[in-house]
């Protein structure tokens, strides 16, 4: 009971600190960066040793790279192993998914960094000095501001949609395939370190394509719910004969906020109309089919 009761207070200690140090970090993308800095995407290095450094990780990656397509170059030609052509299939398609995946973020880079500039800014502001001033002081410009608010959210929202349909369409295909073929070639060979390894990466490729469907779902479920906010306020709005253009300007602004958040968080991509959990559910049936198909052909 002592070693259990030790325990516990060592891991609540830890998670304390943990928290801590999350808490005392001031830029929430403090993770982020470090995360693509570590996979050696779009780094702007200020120091001379890094640069040399992030040119040494570069060349690791790249050489990496040609290994694998010369891999797989060979493993066509030649044809004389079936594992053997499996597992180049399997790193050159990584490989390519890889480069996709740099290529969009250096595509959006703008867009990605007006969306971390609006989240870490300090305070929304519409662009006019005196407008958002005299907002501040009367009720009626706080809702103008809010539905301001509301509309750069969705603004940025849209600019970045682009890009996680994209991403998500190429990790979704890509994993349909990996992920079956590489459990077949876990499973043909003798268990080892790197089989294990192996495994932990097919885990990331399913957490992934979880993660970005439960993200799109519960953004999906927050516009509804602000789309829902906005029509119930029209409804409730008071109406009076001597401010009826104040009236008639704010009810069609909330009808267009609910319009906009209703429509707007619609993410999807060839094949998938709807991103969101369910579709990780059809990844695991679909690979599942494809993991026997293979037992039973090969």
């Amino acid at each position: 009971m002592d070693l259990i009761a030790k325990v516990r207070a060592k891991f609540g200690l830890a998670k304390l600190r943990i928290i801590r140090l999350w808490q005392s970090i001031p830029d929430c993308f403090w993770l982020l960066d470090h995360l693509l800095i570590a996979a050696a995407v779009n780094v702007n290095a200020p120091n001379l040793w890094q640069k040399v450094t992030w040119a040494l990780h570069q060349l690791l990656g790249y050489s990496q790279m040609c290994l694998a397509v010369l891999g797989f170059a060979s493993a066509l030609l030649w044809l004389d192993d079936v594992l053997a052509m499996f597992w180049s299939v399997l790193l050159f398609g990584t490989t390519v998914h890889c480069l996709a995946k740099c290529y969009l973020l250096r595509r959006y880079d703008g867009e990605i960094c007006n969306v971390r500039s609006f989240l870490t800014s300090a305070e929304f502001s519409s662009g006019d000095a005196i407008f958002d001033a005299a907002a501040r002081r009367q009720y009626r410009r706080k809702s103008r501001m809010l539905i301001i608010a509301v509309g750069l959210v969705l603004f940025h929202l849209t600019s970045l949609q682009p890009m996680v349909e994209k991403v998500f369409f190429l990790t979704y295909y890509f994993a349909l395939g990996a992920i079956g073929c590489t459990i077949f070639l876990v499973l043909s060979v003798p268990f080892s370190y790197t089989n294990f390894g192996i495994m932990v990466s097919l885990a990331g490729f399913s957490l992934e394509i979880l993660q970005l469907g439960h993200q799109v779902e519960t953004l999906r479920d927050t516009f509804d719910v602000t789309a829902g906010l906005a029509f119930s306020l029209c409804a409730q709005l008071p109406y009076s004969e001597d401010q009826h253009q104040e009236y008639v300007d704010l009810r069609t602004s909330l009808s267009i906020v609910g319009l906009c958040s209703r429509n707007v968080a619609r993410f999807g991509c060839t094949g998938i109309p709807d991103i969101s959990v369910a579709v990780f559910a059809e990844l695991l049936h679909t690979t599942y089919s494809v993991l026997t198909f293979l037992l039973n052909t090969v």
